[in-house]
């Protein structure tokens, strides 16, 4: 029987498969004998994370500073516990941390074979591990599944499959979608009232103190989405990144009172990001999202009608498919 995989569980797992990835893509650099360093580094420590995972679940307030030796005992009796399948690849963990010790604390460079053989064995333990353990797919694992809202969420699955299969600009273009219409920070709307923000500008025409109050007020809007990207970033950089690697959106809509049509071309600002910079700017997106619920904010895209069906849009979007036409009111 396998063992709950609850919003913590997912957390872990996650960031194991992030260490992995990172691991993975300073291993293709294999010219570079500092990249094999970092990846043998990275490749134990998503190991060794895995394991930990599995204290933390299994038997939870377990203290995490033990040895690696005893980590594997203690992995052992804890699967054995649960009626689990035994954790038969300790002699050959225990070698790649061993591996790991002399690159770290000996700045032994690693051949580049060793390298190789821990990418392939460290990725076929963690996904026979997490199948095994807690009955999901490594390759899948993302935080994703923690966002709450069902069409922000399948606008990021969308996106990660789009990714995931080459199709990478579609797959921002709908990452940077949800980026944009989630980062809000709706609780300061009655803080910044129309009201307030025009009470104490004297000696104006009510036109004028319309006017005034209108500009304030997309400031302040302005101002609102600002600081929520901050929020959800450790550096300016980050957000720059992001803001230089997706595709510029052409969008427009035209109709009548019973329907609307809304269109969008696509194409990259400069010169196309590789796969591995899009799956840095879709964790960074979804990492965001997930920082902004836990702050207790909605981020969700369906606070505009626009946004949703710019959405629905992008789901569908390709060269021959830019348009699509949506009903005004409900249908009864």
């Amino acid at each position: 029987m396998t063992l709950p995989l609850d919003d913590r569980s997912t957390r872990r797992l996650t960031i194991v498969r992030q260490l992995f990835l990172t691991a993975e893509v300073a291993a293709r650099d294999r010219g570079n004998p500092v990249a094999g360093m970092i990846a043998i580094v990275g490749f134990d420590l998503a190991a060794e994370s895995l394991l930990k995972a599995l204290l933390a679940s299994a038997s939870p307030g377990h203290s995490y500073d033990i040895t690696f030796p005893d980590l594997l005992k203690k992995c052992d009796v804890l699967l054995t516990q649960q009626g689990l399948p035994a954790l038969s690849v300790g002699p050959r963990l225990y070698h790649l941390h061993k591996v790991r010790n002399g690159v770290q604390h000996d700045a032994r460079v690693p051949h580049v074979q060793e390298v190789d053989d821990a990418r392939l064995y460290v990725h076929g333990f963690c996904q026979s591990f997490v199948r095994d353990v807690w009955g999901a797919d490594f390759e899948s694992m993302s935080l994703i599944e923690l966002v709450r809202d069902n069409l922000t969420r399948r606008v990021l699955h969308r996106a990660q499959e789009d990714i995931a299969a080459g199709n990478l600009l579609r797959g921002l273009a709908l990452a940077n979608h949800a980026f944009l219409c989630t980062c809000e920070f709706p609780f300061l709307d009655s803080l910044f009232s129309g009201g307030y923000l025009s009470s104490r500008v004297n000696g104006m025409t009510p036109e004028l103190r319309r006017e005034v109050t209108n500009g304030l007020k997309a400031a302040r809007d302005d101002a609102v989405s600002v600081s929520s990207m901050m929020a959800a970033t450790t550096s300016i950089g980050d957000l720059s990144r992001l803001l230089t690697m997706v595709p510029w959106v052409d969008s427009g809509s035209s109709g009548n009172q019973d329907q609307i049509t809304y269109s969008a071309k696509l194409g990259w600002k400069d010169t196309a990001p590789d796969e591995s910079a899009a799956r840095w700017a879709l964790n960074f997106v979804v990492d965001s999202i997930v920082s902004w619920q836990q702050q207790g904010i909605s981020a969700v895209i369906a606070k505009h009608k626009d946004h949703v069906h710019l959405a629905e849009l992008l789901i569908n979007w390709d060269e021959q498919k830019y348009s699509m036409t949506f009903d005004r009111r409900p249908s009864p």
